[in-house]
């Protein structure tokens, strides 16, 4: 059993998970704040620095746990760096609107917004785009 919670888009069999979770958030963060620095966890893959730099952001990977991604961008606005998402690939995320708190609430409204921007007909995999993922990806659980 994977240790951060899988969803699957049902239209698409999609699954919204790891990498394309925080590419959904980053995507929102870009068209909001271009030229920002995404702050991730330390496994997310190259093709997500690709896609980061392809919208025009910084990708900045830091060490794992939710706690240490969300300081490090704090820290990083602190020293000037202008940084507006902190996220892990379990999907614990903060933004620098939100005062850095960690708040899936108020990440998942503005993907609700985001949604309803795009009109009707327009769904989760809508939102997924463009984004290599790698040939395989396995997961191990050492508990």
């Amino acid at each position: 059993m994977p240790s951060s919670p899988v969803r699957t888009h049902k239209q698409t069999d999609t699954i919204v998970a790891h990498n394309n979770c925080v590419q959904i958030r980053t995507e929102i963060v870009l068209a909001e704040h271009p030229n920002s620095t995404i702050v991730t966890d330390s496994v997310t893959s190259n093709g997500l620095a690709a896609f980061i730099a392809q919208l025009g952001g910084v990708h900045h990977r830091f060490k794992r746990g939710y706690k240490n991604v969300i300081n490090e961008g704090v820290r990083l606005n602190a020293i000037g760096q202008e940084t507006h998402l902190a996220i892990e690939t379990s999907g614990h995320g903060a933004v620098k609107e939100n005062y850095f708190l960690d708040d899936g609430a108020y990440l998942v409204v503005k993907i609700l917004v985001q949604l309803a921007n795009l009109g009707t007909g327009s769904t989760l995999g809508s939102l997924i785009r463009d984004l290599r993922e790698p040939i395989e990806d396995e997961e191990v659980n050492a508990s």
